[in-house]
C-alpha cells in the first residue's frame, strides 16, 4: 500500500474533509502525509515479516530458508 493510496482512501472516506473542517486546516496536508507514510511503513513491515515467517518454515525451504528470512528482515533495517 502506497502513501498515495492511503491519501486517496482518506479522501474517499471523507476523513480528509473532517480533518480540514473540524481542525480548521485548509489545504495543509502535512499531518495526513505523515500519517499515510506511517500506515504504509507499518503495512510494509507486516508484509515483510509474514514473508520472513514463511522462510522460517524448514518444511518449505529447508535450512536455506534461514538466510532467506534473515535477508528479508534485514531489508526492514535499511535506512
Amino acid at each position: 500500500m502506497t502513501q498515495d493510496e492511503i491519501i486517496d482512501m482518506a479522501r474517499e472516506s471523507g476523513a480528509l474533509d473532517y480533518y480540514e473542517i473540524n481542525l480548521g486546516v485548509d489545504g495543509d496536508e502535512a499531518a495526513l502525509l505523515a500519517f499515510a507514510k506511517l500506515v504504509a511503513d507499518v503495512a510494509t513491515a507486516k508484509e515483510r515479516e509474514a514473508c520472513a515467517q514463511l522462510c522460517d518454515n524448514p518444511a518449505m525451504f529447508g535450512p536455506e530458508g534461514e538466510w532467506c528470512a534473515a535477508a528479508i528482515r534485514d531489508r526492514g533495517q535499511e535506512t
